[in-house]
């Protein structure tokens, strides 16, 4: 019987090549770090503004006491960063495509079982390094709340669209371009690297460039962003599922 398709290319085929290059990779990592600044600034001005208004409370906690501006900050930082990605290529006169972006045909179960595997190794060498370095993360019950509406909003943000999100542009646009020019490796390197800063806290530095140089893996073994999805989706929402049955983490 013929193996199940999801989207595919053909057995050898190299990864297809992307009109923008490595130069062009760092201009748009620079790009949205500054615009993201200015605009996280102001957006964080205005919304504490707003919410010292209505609420009456500290604008400090804000991002603790309000899903709605969580929300709106998790909304803020996909526009800025791929509306920043998007606007640069299109200035540079590059034609972009869903399949370009990533978004190919790959074989269903040659994508299920690396999945697996990409998983299982990430989970062994996350479970190692959570013996000697305990993870200080936000929990987000305190940014969503605990109902069932919250729960499912954050499955929504977090284990839906971030994913989609985060791949296209961390596996998308910066890994195609680093491993055009310089090969799988060191752009999986870089790659991963810049994936674990965005993060921001140290304490998970490791774990999250474990995690990007897995999805990086999936991308050049299937040619795909649909695997990397996946797992990145697997991730997030046992993520927040174990943090919504157990909000303090004992």
């Amino acid at each position: 019987m013929p193996e199940p398709l999801i989207p595919e290319p053909s057995k050898k085929q190299e990864m297809p090549r992307v009109p923008w290059s490595m130069p062009d990779v760092f201009a748009i990592i620079g790009l949205v770090i500054v615009f993201g600044v200015v605009i996280f600034t102001v957006f964080g001005a205005v919304a504490g503004v707003v919410y010292y208004t209505i609420a009456g409370s500290d604008p400090e906690n804000m991002f603790v006491d309000s899903p709605l501006v969580n929300s709106l900050m998790w909304f803020v930082q996909w526009v800025v960063t791929l509306g920043v990605a998007f606007t640069y290529m299109k200035i540079r006169g590059y034609h972009l495509s869903l399949n370009i972006l990533g978004f190919r045909r790959t074989r269903l179960w040659t994508a299920i079982w690396l999945t697996i595997v990409v998983r299982i190794l990430a989970g062994i060498a996350e479970a190692i390094y959570s013996n000697y370095v305990t993870p200080e993360q936000t929990s987000v019950t305190d940014m969503f709340g605990m109902s069932v509406a919250s729960y499912i909003l954050t499955m929504i943000l977090v284990a839906v669209l971030t994913p989609i999100v985060e791949e296209m542009f961390f596996r998308g646009i910066i890994h195609q371009g680093l491993e055009q020019r310089l090969g799988f490796f060191p752009g999986a390197i870089i790659s991963s690297f810049v994936f674990a800063l965005a993060h921001i806290d140290p304490t998970l530095y490791v774990p999250i460039f474990i995690l990007g140089f897995g999805f990086a893996y999936l991308m050049h073994k299937t040619k795909s962003l649909w695997p990397g999805i996946a797992g990145h989706f697997l991730v997030n929402a046992l993520a927040v599922t174990l943090q919504f049955l157990d909000p303090g983490g004992g």
